[in-house]
């Protein structure tokens, strides 16, 4: 996306692992946490950085901590899809 989205902070605890993930489109920009919104927005622009890097703020500031596996699709998930994932990723890493 091309602008920030300041989402407040999680109702999950954040000192376990936890599934984040990302929806984005031209039309969309969701982030969940163990497949429970925690912000939607229908005002989006996708664009990719040149660099490729993920998670980084304007201001160079990037994620701080670990991530344990990344998945990338071509397109949005059905419903039915992103919990087959989730379940997948839930099974491989043991989150809630």
């Amino acid at each position: 996306t091309n602008a920030r989205h300041t989402t407040g902070d999680p109702a999950v605890a954040l000192t376990t692992f936890r599934i984040y993930e990302i929806e984005s489109d031209d039309t969309v920009w969701t982030s969940r946490f163990d497949g429970t919104t925690h912000y939607t927005t229908a005002v989006n622009t996708y664009v990719m950085d040149a660099s490729g890097a993920l998670g980084r703020a304007p201001s160079g500031v990037g994620w701080r901590g670990q991530i344990a596996a990344i998945v990338v699709c071509s397109s949005r998930l059905s419903a039915p899809d992103a919990a087959l994932m989730r379940t997948a990723l839930q099974t491989i890493w043991g989150t809630p």
